[in-house]
């Protein structure tokens, strides 16, 4: 992974370069040598990042599935909720990424309404 797909992914799921250095237990300027190519990228936080963007596309796939396995009027949207805070967000990841998943079904499925919980 180059720093610049590195900051791209990070970015596209809305993840900030402070919920990865907590999460992964190192410095903020680490996150920021990394993407700006100063330090390598380990192959293992390559890895997980890729992991961490596998999980949120699939989520998304899983959903679009669902929305789509059900028949619906044009006046009876689907709507996927979102969590509005960190506070709501229903496991490890911050609300921003499922802010992600909601994007990636939007852009996919525009009839579908994103709603916070």
């Amino acid at each position: 992974m180059t720093p610049a797909e590195f900051k791209t992914v990070r970015e596209s799921l809305g993840l900030s370069a402070q919920w990865l250095a907590t999460h992964w237990s190192v410095s903020l300027r680490s996150i920021r040598n990394w993407e700006d190519g100063t330090s390598p990228i380990p192959p293992n936080i390559s890895a997980e990042l890729t992991a961490i963007e596998d999980y949120v596309d699939d989520a998304a796939e899983r959903m679009i599935e669902a929305i789509e396995s059900v028949p619906q009027n044009p006046q009876d949207l689907a709507i996927y909720e979102v969590p509005r805070v960190d506070a709501d967000s229903p496991d490890i990841y911050p609300a921003s990424l499922h802010r992600a998943i909601g994007a990636r079904i939007r852009s996919a499925l525009p009839e579908v309404t994103l709603e916070y919980r």
